[in-house]
């Protein structure tokens, strides 16, 4: 990797660069990314000897390769070693005013402090101000953690931040919060919410005014708001005193202000006080079976009760029933917030309400839906397949007590956006889903009906629809030696979190710059027997299962470190021949040092053993 550094921070120019050893010229180059389902990605952007991604993201993180190929021979070369490359975030910078107060008067002196998250050391500090004008300078000459300003001026009004960047290895953090800075002594700035309410909803129209004292007929009107993101935003396109957002959404949320100023003579106001606008989603409401019976019966009443999480006054209830035809039909308008009902025979019954006002602030606002059986009816039951991953199959299979037949099977489908639909061209009692999406997410219900008497079943359970993370693996040596001798055996452990059968397992091996898969080994253990010096390598595995189809995470690598055999010498102290039947012979065998491990014989590297009353039987 050009210009190497650890770490990498995204939003970084990174170089990739591929080099060809032996002279031979004409090399077009191949570059790969190795993907988590255990193959590798082409990467068709170049064929040049370097590859590079600007402002990398979090995205790119992985593990390249490449190789060359040419007309001539040698035609191709053999994949180059891979490059692990790992984006970070960039570290948080925060700014602060030391000994802040409320206001900044003329000559007062003004001391700015920037910090940098993360403990690290040699960073080199850049300033910034955005003045009056609108426009953006660097604050030259300083490079220390703090701004100092003596004697301020109503020049130094303005918006300050910081980042920092260092050289070793390169990084740099992300911008400060901005630090407005107001010199008072020029014209004062009001900034109001015309007909301000105590909580603004998602819809609502909002008019901020700006004012000033005296006439400034002739001056224009600079707007700006800081969001809840932390970035801070120039209104375009406004140079008047008022600015109007037509329906808010949350998004519009954050403080806001304002300032006037004028060409000639060249002149500016104050800041103008900060207004915080937060945008609230609009009230919830919730519909619910009111001292609800268990089970219904032909003729019984049921008694709804729709209620609005909000504190303005004068809300309306209308009430709508989805009926056996498959529609939805108003059943009721009303300023109470409960409705009752007669049910009956052979019909799914399934309602909600919606909450109105119709003076201002206007509302229409949607409840869950509520479903009420009726037990003459038989029951249905809808059962899912699990898990639910992106990309898996989903089987969704419903069913009727009774024993009856002739059944049409109906499908419904409430999404996140709270609109419940029929699913259209599913008449019978399975739903599949081939390879599942986020859209696919919601919850699901199953009904039937047919000709004869009982026509309709109830509305069966409901079901979600949601998606989980790939299960996580762990690789682990189950001899727990970082370093081994000679020829060992070695088994490696493949473990999978939930401990759900029926996975099988797939390994993978270092060989020379590049990895291959391990055949005929599908277990949870690896076991390599009489495991040599050559065979030092790194390992991964990864998970796999057919029903339901399933595969993990890859897991973490482990190394397998092997050295060559331990040199031992035997030899016989005070060496003579010959030796004679009965006489004492001392044998003593050493142990190379150099490759000894500390455990050994207490770190002594020999050993002795004496032969007492010597004779020719203890040779054979």
């Amino acid at each position: 990797m050009k210009n190497q550094r650890i770490p990498v921070s995204a939003g970084d120019t990174v170089t990739l660069d591929c080099s060809i050893e032996g002279g031979f010229t004409g090399w077009r180059y191949i570059w790969y990314k190795l993907n988590w389902t255990g193959g590798s990605d082409l990467l068709n952007d170049t064929t040049g000897e370097t590859y590079t991604l600007q402002s990398v993201t979090q995205s790119d993180t992985g593990v390249y390769w490449c190789c060359g190929y040419r007309d001539g021979l040698p035609q191709s070369s053999e994949d180059s070693n891979v490059v692990i490359l790992h984006v970070q975030g960039k570290p948080k910078a925060t700014l602060k005013l030391r000994n802040q107060k409320k206001s900044v008067s003329i000559r007062d002196n003004v001391t700015l402090d920037c910090s940098i998250q993360g403990g690290f050391t040699g960073w080199r500090y850049t300033w910034y101000k955005l003045n009056w004008a609108g426009s953006r300078n660097i604050v030259k000459d300083i490079t220390g953690d703090t701004y100092t300003v003596q004697s301020v001026t109503q020049s130094d009004s303005g918006m300050y931040w910081c980042n920092g960047h260092r050289n070793d290895p390169l990084q740099y953090s992300e911008h400060s919060n901005i630090v407005p800075l107001i010199v008072r002594g020029k014209q004062n700035v009001m900034l109001k919410m015309k007909n301000q309410k105590e909580t603004v909803y998602t819809g609502d129209n909002l008019t901020l005014e700006c004012s000033t004292e005296g006439d400034l007929s002739d001056w224009r009107y600079r707007w700006y708001r800081w969001n809840q993101a932390g970035l801070w935003n120039e209104l375009k396109n406004i140079s008047g005193d008022v600015y109007m957002v037509q329906s808010v959404t949350v998004s519009d949320s954050g403080k806001y202000w304002c300032y006037a100023f004028r060409d000639d003579p060249p002149e500016y106001s104050e800041f103008s006080n900060a207004v915080t606008l937060t945008v609230k989603e609009k009230p919830k409401v919730a519909l619910k079976i009111k001292n609800q019976k268990e089970p219904l019966h032909i003729g019984d009443n049921v008694t709804l009760e729709c209620s609005i999480e909000s504190d303005l006054p004068n809300w309306k209830y209308r009430w709508h029933k989805w009926s056996s035809l498959l529609k939805w039909t108003n059943i009721d308008d009303s300023s109470e917030g409960t409705h009752t009902h007669s049910v009956f025979s052979y019909e799914i019954e399934l309602y909600w309400c919606a909450a109105v006002r119709d003076d201002h602030p206007y509302y229409f606002e949607m409840s869950n839906a509520v479903t009420v059986s009726v037990q003459d009816k038989p029951k249905a039951t809808l059962k899912k397949r699990k898990p639910e991953n992106i990309g898996d199959t989903l089987t969704l299979k419903c069913s009727f007590e009774g024993g009856f037949t002739g059944w049409r099977y109906t499908w419904l489908k409430l999404n996140w956006t709270g609109r419940i639909g029929s699913v259209k061209g599913i008449t019978g009692d399975t739903y599949t889903v081939q390879s599942v999406t986020q859209s696919d997410t919601g919850v699901y219900w199953c009904a039937g009906e047919r000709d004869e008497h009982p026509q309709y079943t109830k509305l069966s359970n409901a079901v979600t629809l949601s998606f989980q993370e790939k299960p996580k693996v762990t690789l682990k040596m189950r001899n727990q030696s970082e370093l081994f001798f000679g020829s060992v055996v070695v088994t490696l452990e493949c473990r999978i979190e939930g401990a759900s059968p029926g996975w099988r397992y797939r390994w993978f091996e270092s060989s020379g710059n590049r990895w291959k898969k391990v055949t005929d080994i599908t277990g949870d253990t690896y076991t390599m027997k009489s495991v040599l010096s050559p065979d030092s390598k790194q390992y991964w595995c990864w998970a796999v299962r057919d029903d339901p189809p399933d595969y993990s995470e890859v897991s973490n690598i482990v190394t397998v470190k092997v050295r060559a055999g331990l040199n031992m010498t035997l030899k016989m102290r005070n060496e003579r021949k010959p030796v004679h039947i009965g006489e004492n012979v001392t044998l003593e065998c050493s142990i190379d040092e150099a490759f000894l491990p500390r455990d050994i014989n207490g770190g002594n590297g020999a050993g002795q053993m004496e032969l007492d009353g010597f004779n020719m039987e203890t040779l054979f």
